[in-house]
């Protein structure tokens, strides 16, 4: 490759390719696909995106891969390509990173011409001079050390998880993630090996991932043997994939390909029984913004919103994550609002009822329907009563303002109100703890609770953004 600055057109010509692979996956009509790339999957692999690019791209990669979808694989390798050129030589090399997973799925999916592309050796002498520096133990603790209780979780080929359903979001992210992650390690063999593994363990344990991800996708668990494509599409002035040459003083890799750290993709559903995990999740928790102010009101909010104004919020929040006009549900009658408190067993607040009189949810599942709700509620429930009793997880994180949560993982009472397809999900608060107040919205995560993230409806209305 050429020495060359920063080139902005370069950098417009790969984001054009990365939308059109997006388009591409979610156009060829595979429901769990769609689902897992949301609306924000091109905001998340672009170039100088926010998110952990290029990680979220493998991602992407291997499920295209599993999918068989080799049209928008071919486009995302061809983006990567070009972003590659688009960057200085140092942040080029950053693809060095990536070059097992995009080999590995090029060979899946007979795109020999990738595959070949993508053999480029690194050069590196040892591990730390390598571009992916990580060690199994860490990485792929969950098969390198099961236990029962994460066989249990996870599932097998024959005893598949149901923590796929309702949402597999976080399911997909658990397994793809270590796809990645095993890909490295079968191409770097033996760097990273402190698990006593050989080679032949690595690549079993990545095709059985491989099997179960195309079981919850609907395919055969075989890969079919796809038409041979020795085609490779590169930019004009390509010559070649820069070359990796190790640091004179090793230092772990940046986030993204342009440098500097920047959020990641929700995480996998993790591991609730090991404290070490726990204590650093714990560490990493920003103060819930309620921390501050002691909240003893136990009623909801005495001015609910009127209908006018929840309709221009509800305006507002679907122009921000990309709610189509005719995505909304019809309003629903006062006897399903009924019904549904009973099933929850609470009294919803005025202000939903208002919310649920204009729209009962969204048909692809941001604002889910009461319907949507109970039945996610259900899951949710289950998997509290499975693996959440006593768990350190039960117990909300708010602990220098107890009682404002009751302890759980999830309660029959937290109502889901927004769901960011990620399994994360705002629920509305119904069940109060004896400090709290009733509608006040929390944030359920599979990682664990912070606390209250708005103190009311009210205040989430006027304040979400999608994020």
């Amino acid at each position: 490759m050429e020495p060359s600055p920063y080139d902005p057109k370069l950098e417009l010509e790969a984001n054009r390719l990365y939308a059109e692979a997006i388009a591409s996956a979610k156009d060829s009509g595979i429901k769990d696909v769609k689902r897992y790339l949301g609306r924000k999957a091109f905001e998340e692999i672009k170039c100088g995106s926010e998110y952990n690019a290029w990680k979220i791209q493998l991602e992407f990669a291997t499920l295209f891969a599993m999918a068989e979808l080799t049209e928008a694989l071919e486009l995302l390798f061809r983006g990567k390509i070009t972003q590659t050129m688009a960057l200085q030589p140092q942040g080029g090399r950053g693809i060095h990173r990536s070059l097992p997973t995009f080999r590995w799925c090029a060979e899946k999916t007979n795109l020999t011409g990738y595959a070949e592309l993508f053999s480029k050796p690194n050069n590196a002498a040892s591990r730390v001079d390598s571009p992916y520096r990580s060690i199994a133990s860490r990485e792929i603790r969950r098969i390198a050390y099961p236990d029962p209780w994460e066989e249990s979780f996870y599932g097998t080929l024959e005893n598949p998880s149901r923590g796929w359903r309702p949402d597999p979001v976080p399911m997909y992210h658990t397994y793809l993630e270590e796809m990645v992650d095993l890909t490295n390690f079968v191409s770097g063999f033996p760097f990273g090996n402190d698990i006593g593994w050989s080679r032949e363990d690595y690549v079993r344990a990545l095709e059985t991932d491989a099997l179960i991800v195309r079981q919850q996708l609907g395919f055969p668990e075989t890969m079919p043997d796809l038409p041979e494509n020795p085609r490779v599409i590169l930019p004009e002035s390509f010559q070649g994939l820069p070359e990796w040459t190790p640091d004179p003083q090793p230092v772990f890799p940046a986030d993204n390909d342009s440098g500097g750290s920047s959020p990641q993709r929700h995480e996998p559903v993790p591991d609730l029984q090991h404290q070490d995990l726990q204590q650093s999740q714990e560490d990493s928790h920003e103060t819930p913004r309620l921390e501050d102010q002691p909240q003893t009101i136990h009623a909801a909010k005495e001015n609910p919103l009127s209908i006018e104004e929840i309709k221009k919020h509800l305006e507002r929040i679907a122009e921000e994550v990309g709610i189509e006009a005719d995505e909304w549900n019809e309003p629903a009658t006062e006897e399903e609002i009924s019904e549904a408190e009973k099933a929850f067993g609470v009294t919803f607040p005025e202000t939903y009822k208002q919310m649920l009189r204009i729209h009962n949810g969204t048909g692809m599942g941001d604002f889910p329907s009461l319907k949507e709700a109970l039945a996610t509620s259900k899951e949710l429930e289950e998997i509290e009563e499975e693996f959440g009793e006593g768990s350190e997880k039960s117990k909300n994180l708010s602990e220098d303002k107890p009682g404002v949560l009751k302890n759980g993982v999830y309660r029959r009472g937290w109502v889901p109100l927004y769901d960011f397809g990620t399994g994360v999900v705002d629920c509305l608060d119904c069940d109060p703890g004896p400090n709290g107040t009733l509608g006040q919205v929390v944030r359920y995560d599979p990682g664990g609770v912070e606390g209250v993230d708005y103190a009311s409806l009210e205040e989430w209305l006027e304040e979400f953004d999608g994020s």
